[in-house]
């Protein structure tokens, strides 16, 4: 089987060192020192995300989403509030959004009335903390 060369360019520090020229002189210790290196797991880890499957991959999107995710709902549903739109629309709202490819919402899964009306009381407290002047005379 013929050599195929994978990493054209060091990621890290955007050199062709060891990854075009070959290496003249084989020492044994750093071969192993360069195994244990942060260098090198790093570029172990971009290889096998790389071939991971699609469901992993969207599994790690949605971990790394999941701060966003939960800020755009309040947004939204603070939206809904300020606006007086019934929150019923909620969940449109959302399904709007992600659809307009806004945010990552379609991992939002707290859709029901009851997480609707929970969050709701949460925002009020936090407006009520924040402002409460404000929230006395309204």
């Amino acid at each position: 089987m013929p050599y195929v060369q994978k990493h054209k360019i060091n990621l890290q520090n955007k050199s062709s060192k060891f990854t075009t020229e070959a290496s003249v002189i084989f020492k044994r210790h750093a071969v192993l020192d360069h195994g244990y290196s942060q260098q090198h797991n790093v570029v172990v880890e971009e290889e096998l995300i790389r071939r991971v499957s699609v469901f992993h991959k969207e599994i790690e999107r949605k971990d790394q989403s999941r701060d966003n995710v939960i800020h755009s709902a309040f947004l939204s549903i603070y939206w809904l509030v300020k606006e007086e739109v019934a929150n019923k629309k909620f969940v449109s709202l959302l399904e709007m959004t992600d659809l307009f490819g806004l945010s990552d919402t379609k991992f939002f899964n707290h859709r029901s009335a009851g997480a609707t009306q929970g969050m709701l009381l949460v925002l009020g407290q936090v407006i009520k903390k924040n402002d409460p002047e404000k929230s006395k005379k309204t």
